[in-house]
């Protein structure tokens, strides 16, 4: 018993572990133990299993450039939106100042003209004032 650990120790201490014989020793000892066929198929298993996942991390990878050129375009169309809801509400709050400026010159206006009218019924007022007192007058001359 103490020779086959001492006949390992000097077999793990030697070069013949990691030759190339010992490895294909190694597959020949797990074909026979899995037979050939259920080793390559694990062997073809994994590959299409790796194939399969950097397939579907390509296909995410293209869909997330798709959505972020989307995202770009996206942005871009809102900018063209924000620019002209800016630029057409710049133009409507200019709009809105001129219309008020506009109402304030007709208000303005309309205070002149009821001006005039009251001046022009203060002079008619007055005139009707003095045509009465011309009337006495004569009225008063001719008795």
């Amino acid at each position: 018993m103490y020779l086959p650990t001492l006949s390992f120790l000097s077999l793990k201490n030697s070069n013949v572990l990691n030759s190339s014989l010992f490895q294909s020793d190694t597959v020949d000892l797990q074909q026979t133990y899995f037979g050939s066929e259920t080793t390559s198929n694990l062997t073809t298993n994994s590959i299409s299993k790796k194939n399969k996942v950097i397939q579907i991390l390509e296909e995410q990878l293209i869909e997330l450039q798709n959505l972020d050129m989307d995202m770009s375009k996206k942005d871009a169309s809102l900018n063209i939106y924000k620019n002209i809801f800016l630029s057409s509400m710049v133009k409507i709050q200019y709009k809105s100042k001129e219309l008020a400026a506009v109402q304030e010159k007709v208000h303005n206006a309309k205070m002149l003209v009821l001006e005039q009218e009251m001046k022009m019924l203060l002079d008619a007022e007055e005139l009707n004032n003095q045509d009465i007192i011309l009337i006495n007058d004569l009225h008063q001359q001719n008795k």
